[in-house]
């Protein structure tokens, strides 16, 4: 029997009292009555239609995610992908890919490109005068770049010799991190700091492989007065946030801060160096061009070639020919992998037809 609690005032008549009591008390009693008779129907039911009348309701579950969600009651959305999804997705990236490809591809067959080897031509001569002609008018800017073949800078030593720490400006124990190349005996300039001042170190600053290494021919426009190479804005501010001169600006035999210099030890992953130079402000019309070349740079360290590259630009940037291949290889894989599972979907589509005809 369960017991109720009544909270009344003092002014209320007892015989009301009373009279609400055992109407509460013969309610109840109806109430265990009633249960009771719908426990013994629940038991002798079988269990698929079990339902007791005093249960909870049981809201039905909405029939898709957007009722779900409206009804507040979307936990998590599991997408179960289908082959049409499939197979729509990546014709959509295949075609997307092909699109760029073409464009990029298309771009860069348009871009001047004039190449100039004059490793051999001006070897064993400390200056030298290379001739090239332009064929079709090359739109400022014209990019020129210095490409040195057979040159693997890619190579672990010559990674590793690249101290982040010294290129920050810090102190750091050359003979530990660069042991191949510490000495200042050892680099291309022995006696002159970057800022003009004698040296009187024996350890470089910078040092390593990379630093030994540094590639250090210069070229001029002859035959103009217009037009000159622009040696600054070579590179983007990500890449210049990693090199800054040491507190000691005389310490070091190289400047550091210098875009060509810091060009030098980005890292790549190619058998040659492809390094911007500098940016020629100026049109190249039609014609004969002359450059000066101040050839420091033996090929015997390398054993491959100097070719000094002109580029024009485009309203995509320089040339991207590489990119726009591999869009292009992208975008046929996809089509390739839609068509198979079309296929693949097709064939056992016409399986379970046959399946179901027998």
């Amino acid at each position: 029997m369960e017991i109720y609690y009544l909270l009344i005032y003092k002014e209320m008549d007892y015989n009301k009292i009373n009279n609400t009591s055992s109407n509460i008390f013969n309610e109840s009693s109806q109430f265990d009555q009633s249960r009771q008779e719908d426990v013994v129907n629940f038991l002798r039911e079988p269990k698929a239609s079990k339902k007791l009348s005093y249960q909870y309701p049981v809201v039905e579950e909405a029939s898709s995610y957007w009722d779900r969600l409206l009804a507040g009651r979307l936990d998590s959305i599991s997408l179960i992908p289908t082959t049409k999804c499939a197979v729509f997705t990546l014709f959509l990236i295949s075609f997307y890919m092909g699109l760029f490809g073409l464009i990029l591809f298309g771009v860069s067959t348009n871009i001047v490109e004039i190449r100039i080897p004059y490793g051999e031509e001006c070897d064993q001569q400390s200056f030298c005068n290379i001739t090239f002609f332009v064929d079709e008018l090359m739109a400022t800017p014209v990019y020129v770049y210095y490409e040195l073949s057979n040159f693997y800078s890619n190579d672990l030593n010559f990674i590793k010799s690249i101290n982040k720490d010294q290129l920050m400006g810090y102190d750091i124990d050359q003979e530990k991190y660069c042991p191949n190349a510490y000495l200042q005996s050892q680099m291309i300039r022995q006696n002159i700091s970057a800022s003009g001042h004698h040296l009187y170190f024996d350890k470089a600053n910078p040092c390593g492989l990379a630093a030994k290494y540094i590639f250090n021919d210069t070229f001029y426009i002859m035959n103009t007065d217009k037009l000159t190479i622009n040696v600054t804005n070579l590179l983007l501010p990500m890449y210049k946030k990693q090199f800054k001169r040491h507190e000691y600006y005389f310490k070091q035999w190289l400047d550091v801060e210098n875009e060509q210099v810091e060009s030098w030890f980005i890292p790549q992953v190619h058998s040659s160096r492809f390094i911007l130079y500098g940016i020629i402000n100026g049109n190249l019309n039609q014609g004969s061009y002359k450059f000066y070349v101040n050839n420091q740079y033996p090929i015997s360290v390398f054993g491959g070639e100097k070719t000094l590259i002109l580029q024009s630009a485009s309203e995509l940037g320089t040339k991207g020919l590489t990119i726009g291949l591999v869009l292009l290889g992208g975008s046929g894989l996809s089509a390739l992998s839609s068509l198979m599972l079309f296929m693949l979907k097709r064939s056992k589509s016409k399986t379970q037809v046959q399946q179901e005809q027998i």
